[in-house]
């Protein structure tokens, strides 16, 4: 017999299991208003169902992000074990071996893995301008410097000044004393090409390492014999080292009054100095 009067309402309790299906949904009925908070949870999403371009700018923030520590400028979020979540805020690690403790840029690798360093301390300069006199730096035979194993302090070191500074990267050279400064410590490669001319009693050139605190070492030297070739010759002696230095020591060209004295030119070919930092 067909059911006569009103139809009774559906309630869940009418309801079979199952009975409403995906396909019984319309497109978009369901809303986020619809959908209680905690409802769906992460066994709920399938696998890779949510993408970035699902994700609304600004979505994920760190409060949203479970982080044992509070965040602090400059500072990176790192895997650590022990931690809530398994990540921290912490100072970020060194380059494997490269550090600084500069804001600038202190070394540049570009694209055909060239490598610049434009703050490493060199120095280029060329054309004696004087050999003597001012604030030039002189080592008399006391103290003298050491020459030899045995400790022998019996010759006396001038320092010069050059009239052409080509290149003075950090200040590290000073014309008045004609002496480099070490900035930092390590290996520094030293050049003197002491260019002589007209020299009647064994022209000679040096490189002198001067220790902080006192004492002086010739770790180069040129001479020659004059009446081997002549008084009227050019004599080019060069002196070349690599010096292991600490800070505050200097490093610097000269040669023995005892002697002739250099060339002092205003080419810029003559009497080339060269000190640097190799690492």
């Amino acid at each position: 017999m067909p059911f006569l009067g009103k139809t009774p309402g559906v309630s869940t309790v009418t309801v079979s299991d199952d009975a409403i299906t995906t396909a019984k949904i319309a497109d978009n009925a369901i809303t986020s208003a619809k959908i209680g908070v905690d409802v769906i949870v992460a066994e709920d999403l399938a696998a890779n169902s949510i993408t970035v371009s699902e994700l609304t700018d600004g979505a994920i923030t760190e409060a949203k992000l479970n982080i044992d520590n509070s965040p602090t400028n400059d500072y990176v979020l790192t895997a650590k074990s022990s931690a809530a979540g398994g990540l921290t805020w912490a100072a970020a690690a060194a380059t494997a071996g490269i550090t600084s403790s500069a804001d600038g840029t202190a070394m540049t690798i570009d694209s055909s893995e060239r490598i610049v360093m434009p703050s490493q301390p060199l120095l280029y300069a060329t054309s004696i301008s004087a050999v003597s006199g001012g604030s030039l730096v002189n080592v008399g035979q006391s103290p003298g410097y050491i020459y030899d194993t045995a400790g022998n302090t019996t010759y006396d070191a001038q320092a010069m000044s050059f009239g052409k500074i080509w290149s003075n990267i950090g200040s590290h050279w000073n014309n008045t004393t004609g002496q480099f400064t070490v900035p930092v410590a390590g290996r520094y490669l030293a050049y003197f090409n002491n260019n002589y001319h007209n020299a009647t009693s064994w022209p000679n050139g040096f490189i002198i390492h001067s220790v902080d605190g006192g004492s002086h070492y010739r770790v180069a030297q040129a001479w020659m014999q004059h009446t081997v070739t002549g008084a009227d010759q050019y004599y080019p002696l060069v002196s070349f080292a690599i010096i292991e230095a600490a800070v505050d020591d200097k490093i610097w060209p000269a040669y023995s009054t005892g002697y002739n004295a250099p060339l002092t030119s205003t080419s810029f070919g003559y009497g080339q100095l060269a000190i640097m930092l190799l690492g």
